[in-house]
């Protein structure tokens, strides 16, 4: 018996058709609108690192799987001590960043890391005389995450020093947890080549 279809069903089957074809390119729309707000978010997340790396106060976070693999505790109390000694000797006792200073008991010798990401050597390039508000920028997530520290002074040094205002100040702490983020994914080989100017091999 064959089956007769109305008008009204050949309309019905044709605005399904729609609906369909509607929904997908809609779909299609939406990866492509996807697609897009990563790319731009990508990019948009270099240019707020590179605006970082020009500041005078940067924000240096070290990868988890790195925590404690520092110079300190690599090598002796006395070795670490003479070291410190001599780092805030050559600053004349003062923070490298602000200029602010100090002695062997106020000043904080900080230790700069760079980062290969295709060979994952994390390498030591630099040790800093800074004072604590600067050192405190320095590893900004944990002085934020401690309860004895002023956060807010904290946040105010980083914008003074760099000349910034809040807006950009969150917009950098943002895009570098990102980073650090992925580099806690990845298992880093520290380079303490750097010692060798005095006279310390690990």
């Amino acid at each position: 018996m064959k089956k007769i279809f109305s008008k009204s069903d050949s309309r019905t089957k044709s605005s399904n058709k729609k609906f369909k074809d509607g929904n997908k390119a809609k779909s299609r729309n939406k990866s492509r609108s996807n697609i897009s707000e990563n790319l731009f978010l990508a990019r948009n997340n270099e240019k707020i690192l590179e605006m970082h790396n020009s500041f005078k106060l940067k924000i240096e976070l070290v990868p988890k799987p790195s925590w404690g693999n520092n110079v300190r505790n690599k090598i002796s109390k006395k070795s670490w001590d003479d070291i410190r000694e001599k780092v805030f000797k050559i600053a004349n006792y003062s923070c490298e960043i602000c200029g602010q200073k100090g002695n062997s008991k106020t000043l904080h010798c900080h230790e700069v890391w760079s980062y290969d990401e295709t060979k994952l050597i994390q390498k030591l390039t630099n040790l800093q005389s800074l004072c604590s508000n600067c050192h405190g920028v320095k590893h900004i997530g944990r002085s934020l995450s401690l309860k004895n520290i002023d956060r807010e002074k904290v946040l105010k040094h980083f914008k003074e020093i760099n000349q910034i205002n809040d807006t950009i100040a969150n917009q950098v702490i943002v895009s570098l947890l990102q980073q650090w983020n992925g580099r806690n994914k990845k298992k880093w080989k520290l380079d303490f080549s750097y010692l060798k100017i005095y006279n310390i091999k690990l």
